[in-house]
């Protein structure tokens, strides 16, 4: 029998092994749905302003004050909900999702996250990019690959591996 190479690099189920509280992909899949749906919801007031005055041809044309409100409480709910998730995200490694579905986002070692690592770092970078590559028609392409490296053993997307974390269940499991 031989002996193993001390100099081999470890397998990656070694790696996940050591891992056995990462969430799962469908759990994070559904808590990045939900985060977008609470996106969308901020749009609701704005589609009720719209219906209420005739549509959005008639406010445009016959009323800029109300078309100035509607803009303005769009942008000002959409803002605190990114501010609040970004707090939620820099203080407690969650999203309103992730807290509702029970998992976190911590540094590779398992240590919390800060607002460099968990905003500016797992959001802001990839966002950046894929703004710049959408004035061209090719930002889809960034985020199907981020998407697409949660396949990978470790269940880490992209932007998982530019902020050094990873996503694990809250509550450890009574595994």
């Amino acid at each position: 029998m031989s002996e193993p190479n001390p100099f081999q690099a470890p397998s990656s189920d070694t790696l996940v092994a050591d891992d056995a509280d990462l969430a799962s992909r469908g759990i994070r899949f559904v808590a990045s749905l939900l985060d977008g749906v609470l996106f969308l919801c901020t749009l609701i007031p704005a589609m009720l302003l719209m219906a209420i005055g005739g549509g959005p041809d008639h406010i445009e044309q016959n009323n800029e004050p109300l078309m100035m409100l509607i803009v303005f409480i769009t942008l000002a709910l959409m803002l605190a909900l990114a501010i609040y998730n970004w707090w939620l995200l820099a203080t407690e490694g969650q999203t309103i999702a992730k807290r509702l579905l029970g998992i976190r986002i911590v540094k590779i070692d398992g240590s919390p996250v800060d607002f460099l690592v968990a905003v500016i770092l797992r959001s802001w970078v990839l966002g950046f990019v894929t703004g710049i590559l959408n004035q061209c028609c090719l930002g889809w392409i960034v985020s199907l690959v981020d998407a697409l490296f949660i396949f990978n053993p470790d269940r880490r997307c992209l932007h998982d591996h530019i902020a050094g974390t990873k996503v694990v269940n809250a509550t450890p499991s009574s595994r």
